[in-house]
């Protein structure tokens, strides 16, 4: 559930059913079945099962900078407008965001055996030969691997190894959920993971410039225009 603030609902037409001025149009029928009928202002929605349909990413963007900015804490805006790299080195670094954890543990938490049955999203990731193409084809000198504290993910492994050997240096990150959405927030190159983090990280970013990703974005995300 997501309780919207004061500000989105003074964005509405009408409190009773909160259809939004800003909300495009393609969601209004979304929003008015997802409304909670007693408490307006107030939605709840399975992302994985109900979305609105062709909304571009452009238009995600936009609301998102105007209603979902200013709830961020005040830590997490301060981040993201620090001045502490060079601009040169900030354009040939490439962040990586590799998820781990729910990919390879099971339901009891613990890591999944070798030979058992994969879960069926890891498919969906990007190979480590992918981020090695891109890093090559894009003259990439920096990557930034943001990846959870459990490090399950094969390619975290992968990129210490190379960075041993190859022309560009290699910082894996596990810190706390500010840092590490302040570290997708802040990165100028995004390669992303099929998570839908990584991705509203992107949509809400306000310094990306380039985003990779394997052939697909996750379903129904705000990167995944139908």
């Amino acid at each position: 559930e997501l309780h919207l603030s004061q500000r989105f609902e003074r964005n509405c037409t009408c409190r009773k059913s909160c259809t939004c001025k800003a909300m495009p149009n393609e969601c209004r029928a979304l929003a008015h079945k997802i409304q909670d009928k007693h408490q307006p202002g107030r939605f709840a929605s399975r992302f994985w099962k109900q979305q609105c349909h062709a909304v571009s990413a452009k238009q995600y963007h936009d609301l998102a900078r105007e209603l979902v900015w200013p709830m961020f804490k005040a830590d997490l805006g301060a981040c993201t407008e620090k001045n502490d790299t060079n601009p040169e080195t900030q354009e040939r670094t490439l962040t990586v965001h590799l998820r781990s954890d729910d990919m390879w543990k099971g339901l009891d938490g613990k890591k999944i055996p070798s030979d058992a049955v994969a879960n069926h999203w890891l498919w969906q990731h990007p190979p480590c030969s992918l981020y090695e193409k891109v890093i090559a084809e894009e003259g990439f000198q920096h990557v930034l691997v943001v990846t959870s504290s459990d490090r399950l993910n094969p390619c975290v492994s992968w990129f210490e190894k190379r960075a041993m050997w190859s022309n560009y240096s290699v910082r894996v990150q596990s810190k706390t959920l500010l840092e590490d959405s302040c570290a997708l927030l802040r990165a100028r190159n995004l390669f992303l993971s099929y998570s839908t983090f990584p991705e509203s990280m992107a949509v809400l970013s306000l310094q990306v410039r380039r985003i990779f990703s394997r052939t697909q974005y996750q379903q129904y995300s705000a990167m995944d225009a139908h």
